[in-house]
């Protein structure tokens, strides 16, 4: 295990003998089989460890075995604890993406200022595999679909030459003792069930699922090299950029094979959805003044050129979006994941804003998402009297980039969900639903730090 990690660092070329590398620990098998291997191996390290204060004396528990280890090791520690719900109620984001976010913030600002050459953490190729997952079901592309890189400007992935079998018996091997986040068993969490549902029937399908991904992956890598020299070259042909405005020429493209691709390589990173994408494809119908907008874009056709710039702060955004509510996903400005459940008294719903349980049989067939207007009220989970959402922005202390960035999800006329906030009272799961409509908000990115 050891020759094999050295040997996967030298021919990914992620560090060298004479480089420091700060080495994320978070007590689990990943990170501390990492960081023994790092030992093994010779070369100089430290470790930076979070308290995210996210699961009490559990989190507590983690950073004490992680500084006892540092000590074993005889190796510099970076520890810190923050209060991350605070965080994420401040910033308007999920909790996991305020852990994310506030990780990678620290850890950088650590590296730098200690002179380490880069951060290693411990993902590995079930990771992978896990991810390529994810954003299969996500509907990412090919973009999506090339997993996680060995190496990524300052963060580099030592681990992803083994998967969960071989850290295991290595650990078992050499006697190392690790922590257990009892938040990896709950399967509320899509990750938490493509792991330990998904993931056992594949491999009993085809054993070394893990390592058939990681092959596929390296395909998908030096496929998408390719496609996105295609890309720019065609964004030469049929694509004038000046001065943050693009002039596209739709009418080279109707018809044109792979267009929907191009266009999303285009204005995706803009923030346009494919169905938005698909609808600007419609063909030479659409008219003259025919406008789209993403949360930050503005989209007009103007004779066959579709010409995009961006918002100003005072412009309003009226674009609506519609999707099925037996839809397994929507994919706009904002993605969800959808799935039914039968109601039964033990059904445990976990205290997390991304995760909607609504009664489905309280839904209209067809769902509609779009931004907030002013006069917009609703029944806040837990209430009797209506609110409006300005009031419920105030209350929750909304800044004016989180309210722009604030997506709606409504039945008919009513107020469903502020996604990723808070649901409508009258649409809540009682013991007398009998179908749960489950909707999982997807952050732009969900990431995952190893071990």
């Amino acid at each position: 295990m050891v020759r094999r990690f050295m040997d996967f660092v030298s021919e990914k070329k992620l560090f060298t003998s004479e480089d420091t590398i700060l080495v994320s620990v978070s007590g689990g098998i990943d990170s501390v089989v990492m960081a023994h291997l790092f030992s093994q191996s010779g070369f100089r390290f430290g470790i930076i460890h979070c308290n995210f204060r996210l699961r009490g004396r559990e989190s507590d528990g983690d950073e004490s075995f992680v500084k006892e280890l540092a000590g074993r090791f005889g190796v510099p520690l970076f520890c810190r604890s923050f209060e991350t719900h605070h965080f994420a109620k401040q910033e308007g984001i999920s909790v996991q993406m305020a852990a994310r976010k506030i990780r990678y913030t620290w850890f950088e600002k650590v590296m730098r200022e200690q002179g380490f050459s880069c951060l290693a953490t411990g993902h590995h190729l079930d990771d992978q595999a896990e991810t390529f997952l994810i954003n299969l079901f996500r509907g990412t592309g090919i973009a999506g679909l090339h997993g996680i890189l060995p190496k990524m400007d300052w963060i580099v992935r030592p681990l992803l030459f083994a998967d969960r079998g071989d850290i295991q018996e290595y650990a078992r091997q050499n006697d190392i003792r690790y922590r257990e986040d009892s938040s990896n068993i709950h399967l509320d969490y899509q990750r938490n069930r493509i792991r330990h549902l998904l993931l056992p029937v594949l491999n009993e399908i085809r054993p070394g699922f893990s390592h058939v991904t990681a092959a596929n992956v390296h395909r998908i890598r030096e496929a998408e090299s390719l496609l996105l020299r295609e890309l720019e070259r065609m964004k030469s042909l049929f694509v004038h950029e000046s001065e943050g405005v693009l002039k596209v020429s739709m009418v080279s493209l109707y018809g044109l094979a792979g267009a929907e691709t191009f266009l999303h390589h285009i204005l995706n990173p803009l923030g346009f959805g494919d169905p938005t994408i698909r609808s600007m494809l419609a063909g030479p119908g659409l008219k003259t003044g025919k406008q789209f907008r993403s949360a930050t874009h503005r989209a007009i056709i103007d004779r066959q050129v579709l010409i995009v710039h961006p918002l100003k702060d005072h412009e309003p955004d009226d674009e609506e979006y519609t999707f099925e509510s037996t839809a397994p996903l929507f994919t706009g400005p904002v993605s969800l994941i959808a799935d039914r459940i039968s109601n039964h008294r033990d059904f445990i719903f976990p205290d997390d804003p991304d995760i909607a349980f609504l009664d489905f049989d309280k839904l209209e067939p067809v769902l509609t998402i779009r931004r907030w207007k002013d006069g917009d009220h609703f029944i806040p989970l837990g209430m009797k009297g209506k609110k409006k959402l300005s009031d419920f922005f105030i209350d929750e202390k909304f800044s004016l980039l989180m309210k722009r960035n604030t997506w709606l999800l409504l039945s008919g006329t009513e107020i469903v969900w502020i996604i990723g906030h808070r649901i409508d009272h009258r649409y809540r799961v009682t013991h007398r639903s009998k179908t749960i409509l489950r909707l999982t908000f997807l952050p732009e990115t969900e990431f995952r730090t190893g071990g």
